[in-house]
This record gives structure tokens, sequence and C-alpha cells, in this order.
């Protein structure tokens, strides 16, 4: 579930999970925690939909906009860092 919030803000739950949104930026989280920013304010980002009910394409020749979700703006994974491989001691 992608979620965003208006302000800065951390939801945090019963059994231990957190959360940190910040204002404007979209950030995917599991069901039960994306319940739980629902309840303290936050919104669901959702895909746009025609009059048929099927999902709305982006339209390539805007590319400031993005018909494809409500807003027109889509949501972006960030990259994860890469990882340092452990380099083991040489036997003499």
């Amino acid at each position: 579930m992608w979620i965003v919030a208006d302000e800065d803000k951390y939801v945090a739950s019963t059994w231990g999970a957190v959360v940190r949104l910040t204002a404007g930026e979209p950030k995917e989280v599991g069901n039960e925690l994306g319940i739980l920013c629902l309840q303290n304010g936050c919104t669901e980002v959702k895909r746009a939909r025609n009059d048929k009910g099927q999902l709305q394409a982006d339209d390539p020749s805007t590319p400031e906009v993005n018909e494809a979700y409500d807003g027109g703006v889509a949501p972006t994974k960030k990259k994860k860092a890469p990882t340092k491989k452990k380099v083991a001691a040489k036997k003499k």
C-alpha cells in the first residue's frame, strides 16, 4: 500500500512497527501499517481509472504529469545502497 502524508510524522503501532513519513513523499508500507497510517490522517496513493473501471495509462506527451495516478504523481521506490562484501583474511 502506498501512503502519503500532508506533514512530517511518525506512525507507530502497538506491535513495534514504526514508519517515518515525509510531507508529500509517497511511501510503500504493509497493509496493517497502511491502515494505521490512514487512521492517523494519511491518504492512500491510488491508480487512476477510466469510465469503464480499467486502469488508466500515462500519456507520454505530458512528461510533467502522470495520468496513471490520482494527483498526477507516481510513487517511486528508493534504490537500496549496495552492501559491502566481506573480505576473508588470507592464510599464510
